[in-house]
């Protein structure tokens, strides 16, 4: 080549890799200009050099096969192949056959076009505004079926994902028997009635939310959810929101990217969603340097294929050690690896619209707390560095559950304080609920390790009841939902004529006939 077309194809491979980390950037509503995204930067520039200098001194075949490389990679991180309908296992083949072929039969014009495809995208990238974490999408409400909001109470509904029930939490556990208690304590004294052995039929919130929202006892994964790369699971059908919205109910939804509630066929007067993968919120943090080098470092190679399926036979690896006695750090996976941090100003943003609350108000927020990773001490400080937020140990993985629970009632007892001090009138019926366990299974005598994935929490305060823990029996959710919502709101049950019995047990296993309590199985 030509010293014309030698500096052609440096800046061109250089670019490539600048254009990756800026459209990756941009995606996750990362600043740009920040330190660890600069040292980033300068090292793909070295690695984008480094492929240039190969290009140079390759023959034909030599610079296909890099090229094909360099757009694997490229394609790896800016494209959506899944969007497509091709799977990410077939993205590396796919993305090199095109890269070798389109060098193969283009060799003399495909370096200028790919310098200039990426320097569009690096302008492009640079030029744009920076995005909001937050996404707000307002729908008109009909007045179809309206029976008048005027009479009907606010109610404010949470979903804590992946909040254990009180009878599910191990004693023995590092902090077990205190959480239990001060659980307890809570909702004793704001007013709540808590049941202790309620439970999700299901471990996954895509089964069991639709599940319980629509009282059908759901088998498979896509009847009522489908899944979409930029709206999460959407759920296709709620027959609780259809029944609230015809009594008279504006409502309102708060949720992230993980569960769509807001695309069911039915009226949602607002409609909040965070993108809670996006690492911009670690940007907000006040970790160091090296820690967000890491978390924004490990999130980019995530995108490649290649470095998951490296990723994931470490995992099993470091699982493997424990039995050498061994543990193996831990390292992150994908961008839902810090979801939990976007979760504090979702649950402010919570606090601030239950606060604002009118009568006829149905609120509904899905916070991913406590969901793992367990990255929040009590308090809700971020004092543990990533590779720390997850263990490779059961009781260690436990004590880390249950620091970050107490991190979700350090929440909501300032949710509870500024309800106190609301002038909301009348005052809301306020559920709270998880959707399934904590899907850790600690082995402790008499209590089955099952158990902790189908343990939820429910808990309800109607205004002038009294506190009480309910935990004669098992309760399924979608039974609780009718009997302490639906029908004391003179709301009738949905149809589930020829639907599966709301009661049955989970699959055709026997897990219930086992558990420890007396009674405890759903009738």
């Amino acid at each position: 080549m030509s010293r014309k077309q030698n500096v052609i194809a440096m800046a061109m491979a250089v670019s490539l890799f600048a254009a990756m980390l800026l459209v990756f950037l941009r995606n996750q509503l990362y600043p740009l200009a920040t330190q660890e995204t600069i040292i980033i930067l300068v090292c793909l520039t070295v690695a984008g050099m480094v492929a240039g200098a190969a290009l140079v001194f390759s023959g034909r075949i030599l610079t296909a096969v890099i090229i094909g490389v360099l757009i694997t990679v490229f394609f790896n991180h800016v494209f959506d192949w899944q969007a497509i309908g091709i799977r990410s296992r077939y993205s590396v083949p796919a993305g090199f056959v095109i890269g070798f072929a389109l060098s193969y039969f283009m060799r003399a014009n495909l370096h200028t076009i790919l310098l200039a495809g990426a320097g569009a995208i690096i302008f492009s990238s640079v030029a744009l505004k920076d995005d909001d974490v937050w996404m707000v999408e307002t729908k008109n409400v009909s007045d179809t079926d309206r029976q008048g909001t005027g009479t009907l109470p606010p109610v404010i509904h949470i979903i804590l994902d992946e909040h254990i029930g009180v009878e599910g939490i191990p004693r023995l556990v590092k902090g077990g028997h205190e959480i239990r208690e001060n659980i307890k304590s809570f909702y004793r004294e704001n007013g709540f009635a808590l049941y202790g052995k309620a439970i999700s039929r299901f471990l996954m919130s895509h089964n069991s939310i639709p599940d319980f929202f629509n009282f059908r006892g759901v088998q498979t994964d896509w009847q009522l959810s489908n899944y979409s790369s930029s709206r999460g699971f959407v759920i296709q059908k709620n027959d609780y929101f259809q029944a609230v919205r015809k009594k008279g109910f504006d409502i309102e939804v708060l949720q992230t990217d993980l569960m769509d509630f807001c695309s069911a066929g039915v009226d949602i007067k607002k409609c909040t969603t965070i993108r809670y993968k996006s690492l911009g919120w670690v940007a907000k943090t006040k970790l160091p340097t090296a820690e967000k080098l890491y978390i924004v470092g490990s999130a980019l190679l995530n995108r490649a294929t290649i470095y998951q399926v490296l990723e994931q036979a470490y995992s099993r690896l470091r699982m493997r050690s424990l039995d050498w006695g061994l543990e193996l750090p831990s390292v992150l996976t994908n961008t839902a690896s810090y979801a939990p941090i976007s979760m504090i100003p979702l649950f402010d943003e919570t606090i601030d619209t239950a606060n604002r609350i009118k009568p006829g108000t149905y609120l509904l927020s899905h916070i991913m707390l406590p969901h793992s990773p367990s990255v929040f001490e009590p308090n809700c400080q971020l004092e543990r560095g990533a590779r720390e937020w997850t263990a490779a140990t059961i009781p260690d993985r436990y004590e880390l559950y249950l620091r970050q629970l107490g991190c979700t009632y350090t929440l909501l007892r300032q949710f509870m304080a500024r309800q106190a001090q609301s002038d909301v009138d009348p005052q809301p019926i306020i559920i709270i609920q998880g959707d399934h366990g904590s899907r850790i299974h600690y082995s402790e005598p008499g209590l089955p390790e099952e158990l902790q994935s189908f343990s939820t929490l429910y808990a309800i305060k109607w205004p002038g009841k009294t506190a009480r823990y309910i935990d004669d029996n098992a309760r399924d959710i979608s039974s609780l939902l009718l009997e302490t919502v639906l029908e004391p709101l003179g709301i009738a049950a949905p149809d589930v004529s020829g639907s599966a019995n709301i009661m049955r047990k989970i699959g055709d296993s026997d897990k219930y006939d086992k558990l420890p309590f007396e009674g405890f199985r759903p009738k």
